[in-house]
């Protein structure tokens, strides 16, 4: 009777550990939840006074500084994962990629509702269309139903370059680039 008693008690502890786990970090189930249908955000258009160049600057400046950070945060977050026993788990790589997503978006939002000098309105239109090709696969990350399938979604983040976009409109605003080319794994407003 011990005997049959210790096994119960080993089964439920062996039990209870694997439940710990799975719910640490559950493995993919064909029971995940769909994601949210993908609409595109509706874009504001221009209001108030044509910037001065200066203005123009000043305002593109602010606008990349949270997308920038965003996306500076998700990498290294990649960063950190792809580390040995990091103990990030693909749920907080999905949190910053949402993360990612609200800042690009506040970043389009931000940039179609300036008015921008007459110089500068094609590049920044460019630009908004590599980003708005863009978004579709950072949402798709944000709402992956699973591990496989945001690692599968990973592997095919911006499918449209916008460093170059983002340089042009550095050049015709006057300030240095950003260093981030077409080239480059990860480009930059």
């Amino acid at each position: 009777m011990t005997r049959r008693i210790a096994l119960v008690l080993a089964a439920a502890a062996l039990a209870l550990s694997t439940l710990g786990c799975s719910l640490a970090n559950p493995p993919d189930s064909g029971a995940a939840s769909s994601p949210p249908a993908y609409t595109a955000p509706v874009l504001p258009s221009p209001t108030g006074e044509p910037l001065t160049p200066e203005a123009a600057a000043k305002r593109y400046l602010e606008i990349a500084d949270g997308y920038n950070a965003a996306m500076t945060t998700f990498w290294e977050r990649v960063d950190e994962a792809a580390e040995k026993d990091s103990g990030i788990d693909w749920r907080e790589l999905q949190e910053a990629a949402k993360t990612f997503l609200e800042a690009a978006d506040a970043e389009a939002a931000a940039l179609a509702g300036t008015n921008w000098p007459p110089t500068v309105r094609k590049e920044v239109e460019i630009l908004l269309a590599a980003k708005a090709t863009n978004r579709r696969s950072w949402f798709d990350l944000a709402h992956a139903p699973t591990r496989t399938r945001f690692y599968a979604l990973s592997e095919n983040l911006d499918p449209v370059c916008d460093g170059d976009a983002a340089n042009a409109v550095r050049a015709a605003l006057g300030l240095r680039s950003s260093g981030s080319t077409c080239s480059e794994d990860s480009p930059a407003s």
